[in-house]
């Protein structure tokens, strides 16, 4: 009719894809493995990791509160990314499951940033865990005929409300708790484990408990030592275990992602799913023997990354095994090792790593520390099929004049071997000198490679 007003704006009568991007909008990564837990939400400011994160969380949770319609689209991406950031959120979550079990269906990521076998944790857990719960105990009869659970987790509830309920306190409730959660998540795609270091007890029952189940969807596992510790401490104070954790490897089938912060270095014996493509270690204790061990079990891995934790007065040797290891990972695309420590000897085998397409390595790795390696030619050191290259200079200044050298000798002889290569990267404690820089670039450049020099 003419003149009639038009219709009243509402999330009634949007349309549901309009309010599926303005939800999306919402979601915000989560921080990366080895950031410290979130403090409170009045106490974070812009600058911070979990910032963003938390007030997108509780923007998708007040479209939750507006109406039913709203909160049926919001509920699945507040549940996306569940971060268990104190023993507190870790039981209200657990209560959340045990009342409404479908929200495990919606989490497609889960940090636990707590160590579960602290001390101070388990009393925590223990004091909270009646407070919170205490009403569910009374009624559990009721939820379980209506709770839909698979044998193992049905045991797992059992057996944790069997002994909670007569008050005892001991010292695997955390690991109950979080192995209970965690067998919820159906289709959980990446899981964030803050694992023991230094004295504390490592996860032995959350290994044992969690071996009869299998994780299909989940292919990142993220595992985290302490991020408060300083990046210079000994690593036999701070740093965590991994390779205790074979069995919960097991769990894991078709692990792609595996990233470590803060290990302590030993990965013997260690086995892991054959489809792991990708490892990253930072601030590692790991030496080149150990890093061999670690490939060892993954001939499928395309990209090596590791960062050292530089420990004063502390060197390794480059094992042969490593060399041999990785010319044996025949889909090997980008490799980027940081040892500068190094005692003599030096990485071998890398011209022959056909299917490396970039490297990020030093100039210690290259070169060792022997006088008599100073002389051998760059090209010969590196991997044919070459496309990006990025070097750390000596960290010794009197070697300079070495690298000079040795990169200015690499510039005539670039399109000799490597035909692929695009550009390299030269990363140096101290800058060359303007003049200097400029020449070799533009010798570079005359052979088709962006060349640049960062201090």
């Amino acid at each position: 009719m003419a003149g009639a007003p038009p219709p009243r704006l509402s999330f009634d009568n949007t349309p549901p894809d309009i309010i599926a991007l303005i939800l999306h909008s919402l979601l915000a990564p989560p921080p990366m493995v080895g950031e410290t837990r979130s403090v409170t939400y009045s106490r974070l400011t812009p600058d911070m990791p979990w910032f963003d994160f938390t007030r997108s969380r509780r923007g998708l949770y007040s479209m939750c509160l507006v109406s039913r319609r709203l909160s049926a689209m919001a509920c699945p991406l507040l549940y996306r990314v569940v971060p268990l950031g104190d023993e507190r959120e870790m039981l209200l979550f657990f209560r959340t499951l045990l009342g409404n079990p479908r929200v495990g269906q919606y989490t497609r990521y889960v940090a636990c940033h707590i160590t579960l076998t602290a001390p101070s944790v388990i009393q925590k857990v223990y004091d909270l865990f009646h407070p919170i719960l205490g009403n569910v105990l009374t009624t559990i009869a009721h939820m379980l005929e209506r709770i839909v659970l698979t044998p193992a987790p049905y045991h797992m509830l059992s057996m944790l409300l069997r002994l909670l309920s007569r008050l005892e306190k001991f010292d695997n409730m955390p690991e109950m708790l979080f192995c209970h959660v965690l067998m919820h998540l159906a289709k959980v795609e990446t899981v964030l484990l803050r694992i023991p270091c230094g004295d504390n007890r490592q996860y032995t029952q959350l290994c044992t408990e969690i071996q009869t189940s299998r994780f299909e969807y989940t292919h990142t596992l993220l595992l985290q030592g302490d991020p408060d510790i300083p990046e210079n401490s000994d690593p036999i104070e701070w740093g965590c275990r991994p390779h205790h954790y074979t069995p919960l490897f097991a769990s894991f089938p078709n692990l792609v992602n595996l990233e470590v912060s803060s290990d302590l270095g030993p990965w013997y014996d260690t086995s892991l799913p054959s489809g792991i493509r990708r490892i990253c270690l930072y601030n590692s204790g790991a030496s080149p023997k150990d890093l061999g061990d670690l490939v060892l079990n993954a001939p499928k891995l395309e990209i090596l990354y590791m960062t050292p934790n530089y420990m004063a007065g502390h060197t390794y040797d480059v094992d042969p095994g490593f060399s041999i290891a990785l010319t044996n990972l025949t889909d090997l695309r980008n490799l980027n090792v940081s040892w500068t420590c190094l005692e003599s000897e030096r990485l071998t085998l890398l011209a022959d790593m056909q299917s490396l397409r970039t490297l990020h390595i030093q100039m210690d790795v290259l070169y060792g520390t022997k006088l008599a390696n100073f002389g051998t030619p760059l090209i010969d050191l590196l991997p044919p099929n070459l496309v990006e290259l990025f070097v750390k200079e000596w960290r010794r200044t009197t070697r300079k004049p070495f690298s000079v050298n040795i990169f200015t000798q690499f510039a005539c002889d670039v399109r000799k071997r490597l035909h692929d290569l695009q550009e390299v990267v030269l990363q140096c404690h101290t800058p060359w000198h303007k003049g200097l820089e400029r020449e070799v670039k533009s010798m570079f450049l005359e052979q088709g490679v962006k060349f640049s020099v960062e201090a």
